[in-house]
């Protein structure tokens, strides 16, 4: 049941991703940029409250897009997005599904880069990410 689930998840994000257009405009700052975040990394963080086992991966690929998904013991989220790269900072925007299928366009995510790992800005900031 729960891989019925994940596969019509995938099915959904990739019918969402096909209408998705990129972010345009002239405030990319990522041409002489020293980032390299190109590549998937990897977090995960155990609650001290209950134990429960987060993780998390993204992967940024070289054209501007990446992947991220998210999976806890109650949620499991996945999102396709577009990022721009700021100085250390890399920004996302894009479509997340959970799995009760809804979806959001409106998906914003900002991670600060410290070379060896990223670390989430807001949400999901108990993260640290390594490649």
């Amino acid at each position: 049941m729960k891989k019925n689930r994940i596969l019509f998840l995938l099915g959904l994000l990739l019918m969402v991703s096909f209408s998705f257009t990129a972010c345009g405009g002239d405030d990319d700052d990522d041409g002489g940029s020293d980032v390299d975040i190109v590549g998937t990394w990897y977090g995960s963080v155990r609650t001290e409250r209950t134990g429960n086992l987060r993780e998390m991966t993204v992967t940024f690929y070289s054209d501007k897009t990446g992947r991220m998904e998210y999976q806890s013991s109650v949620y499991y989220r996945i999102a396709y997005f577009d990022y721009k790269i700021s100085g250390s900072t890399i920004n996302c925007k894009g479509v997340i599904v959970g799995e009760d299928g809804e979806s959001h366009d409106d998906w914003t995510q900002s991670f600060e880069y410290y070379g060896s790992f990223l670390k989430p800005v807001g949400a999901y900031s108990e993260f640290t990410l390594e490649r």
